[in-house]
């Protein structure tokens, strides 16, 4: 049965493209791993098998299924040409979000999720941004060109062959397909248990802090997409809100001032390096500055996350 084991191999070489990424994950992002000894790396590795294995049938559902029939026409060129623009097209996107999580990962704490595609729908930011970021981290875009490119060297390398005449290979093939396929279902949501395998299997696995190294980000990405967001409520129409509350208030003419009030200014996506007087007086807010000389400013505080999205 070659067909079957030319799908073996065509995962198998998956399998250990995300391997890779894993390692180059856990490299360019040692810092934050630093305090992690070897045992709780290589359960990381290990548990991340699964999820890896997970994803990649999720993905490749449709590739896999071609393989499962024992036809002719699988040997054919124009078949197999097929299947590798169904290979490469379906699997260099998310390749190439593992290799994104790179240094995107330094910036928010975790393996990235489904929201990413929102930021790209709030303002211009991310377009403007993304081509001074693809500058600035063109290494990240190397890596992943470097990965497809030993993607496509071991995939050429794999033979398909020519198929076996023999009769009792045939049957036993038609008889495996329903089983196989079932197989492929079972390994694309993680497993037998009750629910399909979640982000949050990986903290019953791993300690909390290796949670993203036995991750992947194609992983986190499909299993965020399209999830249910907040609803928001609309108690009040907006005509209405000015019968129980008014935003304005008008102190008498003649009412003695009070210098009671607190104005408080936070500053969004806003550098030190940008305000005079955090930084030797080279800076661009003037008026900022001023005001920053008669009241209380705090320079360290603390976030709930990285991005403000969040």
């Amino acid at each position: 049965m070659p067909h079957l084991s030319i799908l073996l191999k065509r995962l198998l070489l998956l399998l250990g493209a995300y391997q890779v990424c894993r390692l180059v994950f856990l490299l360019a992002n040692t810092g934050y791993f630093e305090t992690a000894g070897f045992e709780d790396i290589a359960i990381a590795f290990i548990a991340g098998l699964r999820f890896d294995i997970a994803v990649i049938l999720m993905i490749n559902i449709p590739f896999a299924l071609f393989h499962l029939f024992p036809v002719s026409i699988f040997y054919h060129r124009g078949t197999q040409l097929f299947l590798k623009y169904l290979f490469f097209i379906g699997n260099l996107p998310f390749l190439l979000l593992n290799c994104v999580d790179l240094e995107y990962f330094k910036f928010q704490g975790k393996r990235t999720t489904a929201d990413l595609f929102q930021l790209f729908g709030m303002g211009d930011d991310m377009k403007n941004t993304l081509p001074q970021m693809m500058i600035d981290f063109w290494y990240v875009i190397a890596i992943f060109l470097m990965l497809a490119f030993l993607l496509y060297l071991g995939y050429s390398r794999i033979q398909t062959g020519k198929p076996i005449p023999k009769t009792k290979f045939k049957l036993l093939s038609w008889i495996l397909i329903i089983p196989l396929t079932g197989i492929l279902f079972i390994g694309a949501r993680g497993g037998l248990q009750y629910k399909p395998l979640g982000i949050m299997a990986a903290a019953k696995m791993v300690s909390p802090k290796m949670i993203p190294l036995a991750l992947n980000t194609p992983f986190t990405v499909i299993r965020t997409f399209g999830k249910t967001l907040i609803e928001e409520k609309n108690y009040l129409e907006e005509s209405d809100l000015g019968n129980w509350f008014s935003k304005d208030h008008y102190p008498p003419e003649n009412a003695r001032f009070k210098p009671l009030n607190v104005v408080i200014i936070l500053l969004e996506s806003f550098s030190a390096e940008y305000v005079g007087a955090l930084n030797n007086g080279d800076g661009y807010t003037p008026h900022l500055d001023s005001l920053m000389q008669l009241g209380a400013n705090f320079t360290n505080v603390f976030a709930n996350a990285k991005k403000s999205i969040d």
